[in-house]
Parts: C-alpha cells; sequence; structure tokens
C-alpha cells in the first residue's frame, strides 16, 4: 500500500470513528425525553382506573356527560359504577361490614366565607371551611364526610362507627384514595375484606401532626394504596385509630380500580422499554 493510501485509509477510519461518535453523542442526548415520555406513558396506563371524585351524585363517578352536582350535605345514596363495578359508600354502626349510616357530600368552602354549620374540617384561620391548600385544587368542589351533630343519623367514628366502601359486579385486587387534613394526630386504618368478609390486609395512615393548622397535610390530601392483593377486593373499612374522638373526617378522590403506581414499578418499566427501543434501533 503506498504512503498515499494510507493516509486516506487513516483519514477515512477517523472520519467514520467521529460519525459515530456524533450519533452516540446524538442519543445521550435524547436520553432524557425518551426517559421522560416513557415514564409518563407507563405512569399514566399503570394508574387508569374508575376514579369516584365526588363531583357528582351516583351513579356518574367524575365530572363529564351526565353529571349532577350534588348539594351540601345531602346524604349520598345509590352506588358509583362505571358498567362493570360498582361502589357504595356509608357508614357501618355495628361492626356487620354492612353500610348502616349514608355518608354526605361536603361542599368545599374558601377562607372568610359564610360558616357552614356542619363541616368536616377546619383547614386555617380566619374561618375556613374544608378548604383545598393544593396548588392545582385537586380536590375539587366537593368530597365524601361522615354525618355529624345536629345531623340526626350523625356517627361517630372514634367509638366504632367506621367508614365502609362496598363493591359489587366485578371485583378488583387494587384500590387508592385520599383522607383529607391529616392533623390533631388523628390516624386512619384502611383494611380490606374479601367476598367471604375475611382480611385481606390494612393500612395505616401516619399519625397527623400534632397542630390543627398548618401542618403538612393542613387542607391536603394524605394519599394510601392497595396495590395487587392476592384476593378481590369486596369491601373496604375505614376506621380512626388515633387523634381526637371529635376529628373531622374528609375523603376524596377514590380510585375504585387501581392502586397508585410504586416509584421502582415505573423505573423498572421505564428501563424495559428503553432497552427494547435501543434493541430495536440497534437491528436497524
Amino acid at each position: 500500500m503506498t504512503h498515499s493510501a494510507k493516509k486516506l485509509t487513516t483519514a477515512l477510519s477517523r472520519y467514520l470513528l467521529i460519525q459515530n461518535r456524533i450519533r452516540h453523542a446524538r442519543s445521550l442526548m435524547l436520553l432524557p425525553r425518551i426517559i421522560l415520555a416513557m415514564t409518563m406513558f407507563v405512569s399514566s396506563s399503570v394508574s387508569f382506573g374508575f376514579v369516584i371524585d365526588f363531583e357528582c351524585l351516583p351513579p356518574t363517578p367524575a365530572s363529564g356527560s351526565g353529571c349532577v352536582a350534588p348539594s351540601d350535605n345531602a346524604q349520598i345514596v345509590g352506588p358509583y359504577t362505571d358498567g362493570t363495578t360498582s361502589v357504595a359508600f356509608g357508614f357501618d354502626t355495628n361492626n356487620d361490614l354492612v353500610i348502616d349510616v349514608p355518608a354526605r357530600f361536603e361542599k368545599r368552602g374558601v377562607q372568610g366565607g359564610p360558616v357552614d354549620p356542619i363541616i368536616s374540617y377546619v383547614a386555617d384561620n380566619p374561618v375556613v371551611q374544608d378548604i383545598d391548600l393544593t396548588t392545582n385544587n385537586v380536590g375539587g368542589d366537593w368530597l365524601l364526610r361522615n354525618p355529624k351533630t345536629p345531623e340526626p343519623d350523625a356517627v361517630t367514628l372514634f367509638s366504632g362507627d367506621d367508614m365502609l366502601i362496598v363493591y359489587s359486579g366485578i371485583l378488583p385486587n387494587a384500590a387508592s384514595a385520599q383522607v383529607w387534613d391529616l392533623d390533631g394526630l388523628e390516624q386512619w386504618r384502611f383494611e380490606a375484606f374479601d367476598s367471604s368478609d375475611s382480611p385481606i390486609t390494612f393500612i395505616d395512615t401516619i399519625p397527623g401532626p400534632g397542630n390543627s393548622t398548618g401542618g403538612q397535610f393542613d387542607g391536603r390530601p394524605y394519599s394510601i394504596s392497595f396495590n395487587n392483593l392476592p384476593t378481590l377486593i369486596k369491601t373496604i373499612r375505614v376506621s380512626q385509630i388515633g387523634g381526637s374522638p371529635t376529628a373531622g373526617f374528609g375523603f376524596d378522590n377514590f380510585n375504585a380500580t387501581a392502586g397508585i403506581p410504586e416509584p421502582s414499578t415505573l423505573f423498572l418499566a421505564t428501563l424495559g422499554l428503553l432497552g427494547i427501543g435501543f434493541h430495536r434501533r440497534k437491528r436497524a
């Protein structure tokens, strides 16, 4: 090989090496975008479910076509349904896992607004009626609460009157929900039961901060989630296991058929999708 041919071969090799490095650098630049897109895709697909936000009267589970807005303090009568799974909400006063008293709608208020004689919780001072202090108003305009004095069907959660979520139709093995305004050392237990009324598992919230205002969950949601249980859920019982006997109970955004994706699940699924994408690109 002549000296000129060697120089040409060397130059060509360097050119190809530079082109490979450029392609590799471009791939690295796109990687964060790919990861973000994959994570959003996995998150949206895993967390899809039958969500009840209490913005509508039953049977319509969420705002949209057919939604009829509730009235403040009205009983929640009848189940919500997505056509295959139905869910009823109420309170058990004799520990038999049967709804004895319907739950009630509560209208969220505004700071300094008119005082509601019956409220689920007070979030801050001056008088605030069940306010949503999240930045994106995740609580909407309505939530679920327990009947309270002076209502004739008032229940006392700390004395054994438990909230029930009762399923019919196709039963799920996952669910998630929000408890609002967790403070004053109040603590709640969510317990799942199967069709034979046998307990499956339970989740305890953390004890709410001792102060009644200004805490981490003051006017904000605390989320719980049952994920991929080994047995289908027929009933979820919510019991107060700590805090004041007069603590207000606010419940919202119940996903009847899906839990909250765990970060590890999202991470592994995203890596798997990335691996598939890069494998296909390499073969191409």
